[in-house]
């Protein structure tokens, strides 16, 4: 789609033309301008007269710059705005870009970004609970962070304005959240493999939660095929109710997948994922669960499923990344090259089924499909706008029944006959139901819906979904 607009950038109203924000966004113009060789496009809510100009110009403008302040999170105006927008993207929050200028807690930031990832043009001293931005700090402060922040956002503004014309398909690479003190050299990590064109997950805040931590964390490495880990001197915030770090989670999360996917093929799993820990050769591990962890990542064979871990200094680490993907990247990509038709199978099952349905996943991924899961309860907003959507996006379903709610299923088949109602304009090119329970619906019924019926016993944990995969490749052949 081409837009009127390149950025439309939203900030209070008023915002004095020497500010922060406006030199900010005069900086960033100028490195915008040498990455397209033109003139960039930005529009204000100042520049409207109405409410109708507003919203033509947002529901036109490529990507959003949102600069979150004290002021912003009291504007009702700003408020407005910003609902707007996030009804304009359609769930593509990869168009916005969060900034702040001072440490806001998320929780007190407006709830529609409040998990986005932020470009964070401040630092907290380390000798005074003191925060300033690198624009009001020293001068080689501004030279080595502000400049380098504001390059990295113009360079990810870049790729959101010409999407159109970057090739499809680049793959992604998972670098997992670390601690304050390791996240320069995250960030450092970051920055080169994007300018390399890879794309980074996460792309968003991750959760605190360890049971929605899983969730999001599987469904990156679904799409990634390198995942990169940073351990320093300190264990990290636990997680909610959790005696596990985010960073020790991360890990165990990731070395689970890899047995998910060595289940199902040992000599494919190694080809088209593999795992890199790096420990900071200068460590002064702060404290005892530290100590500990660092101990069980160097003794524990479960941690390091398919990982290899570094200690050496962090340009070295950086160039044994390039070297792992070099080496892994034509035949990863001539595996999935092979195996991926574009096909996107939509997975339905309740919010509780998550928990069985990785290897499922894991299957799919296999068979080079993506997986759109049905919507979680505490996610969406609106729940059965995003399954009609998903119902008329995928081109495959494969329902998977375990709680013996027969309404539950019978609601869930009838939303696929009703698909066309919603906007879907094709067959779809497979159906099946999963039974991981006992089959309360007649076999024949299922059937004469055309749907493929795959029953599994309760105490398996292995799914046959060979007839579901044959028949969707059949279809594109």
């Amino acid at each position: 789609m081409s837009f009127e607009n390149d950025i439309y950038i939203s900030l209070v109203s008023g915002t004095n033309e020497n500010s922060w924000e406006k030199n900010l966004i005069r900086f960033l113009c100028t490195l915008l301008k040498r990455f397209l060789s033109r003139s960039v496009k930005t529009v204000f809510l100042d520049d409207f007269n109405t409410e109708e100009q507003r919203q033509h110009a947002i529901n036109n403008s490529a990507a959003f710059l949102i600069i979150i302040t004290e002021d912003y999170i009291k504007s009702n105006i700003s408020s407005k705005e910003l609902d707007l927008i996030h009804e304009s993207i359609h769930g593509n929050f990869n168009r916005i870009f969060k900034v702040l200028k001072t440490d806001i807690n998320a929780e007190r930031q407006p709830s529609t970004i409040k998990n986005l990832m932020s470009y964070n043009f401040f630092e907290k001293q380390s000798d005074q609970d003191e925060l300033q931005t690198y624009y009001e700090s020293k001068i080689f402060d501004i030279e080595r962070n502000y400049w380098t922040k504001l390059t990295d956002m113009a360079f990810d503004v870049y790729k959101i304005i010409e999407s159109e014309k970057i090739l499809k398909g680049v793959p992604y690479i998972f670098i997992a959240e670390t601690t304050d003190e390791q996240n320069n050299n995250r960030e450092s990590i970051t920055r080169e493999l994007k300018r390399l064109g890879y794309l980074i997950y996460p792309d968003k805040m991750l959760s605190k939660n360890p049971a929605l931590l899983k969730i999001e964390v599987e469904e990156y490495l679904q799409k990634s095929f390198i995942a990169i880990h940073l351990i320093g001197n300190n264990y990290g915030e636990l997680l909610e109710n959790s005696e596990y770090s985010l960073i020790e989670m991360q890990n165990k999360i990731a070395s689970d997948y890899f047995e998910i996917l060595q289940q199902n093929s040992d000599e494919f799993a190694s080809k088209i994922f593999s795992r890199l820990i790096w420990l900071d050769p200068d460590m002064k591990i702060s404290n005892e669960k530290q100590n500990l962890f660092v101990e069980r990542l160097k003794r524990d064979a479960d941690l390091l499923k398919g990982a290899s871990m570094i200690q050496t200094p962090l340009e070295n680490f950086k160039s044994i990344v390039i070297a792992e993907i070099n080496h892994k990247k034509s035949q990863i990509l001539n595996s999935f090259n092979k195996l991926s038709l574009g096909i996107k199978v939509y997975l339905i099952h309740e919010s509780q089924s998550f928990e069985k349905i990785s290897t499922i996943s894991a299957q799919l991924v296999r068979s080079g499909f993506e997986i759109i899961h049905s919507p979680l309860l505490n996610e969406e907003r609106n729940l059965l706008k995003k399954h009609r959507q998903n119902l008329t996006d995928c081109d495959a379903v494969l329902i998977f029944y375990d709680s013996n709610d027969v309404f539950w299923l019978k609601s869930k088949i009838n939303d696929l006959m009703k698909a066309p109602g919603y906007g879907r304009k094709r067959s779809f090119t497979a159906k099946a139901v999963l039974l991981d329970c006992e089959n309360i619906l007649p076999k024949d019924f299922l059937e004469s819906k055309d749907f493929i019926v795959i029953e599994n016993p309760c105490d398996s944990s292995s799914y046959s979904l060979d007839k579901f995969i044959d028949k969707i490749q059949m279809s594109v052949k």
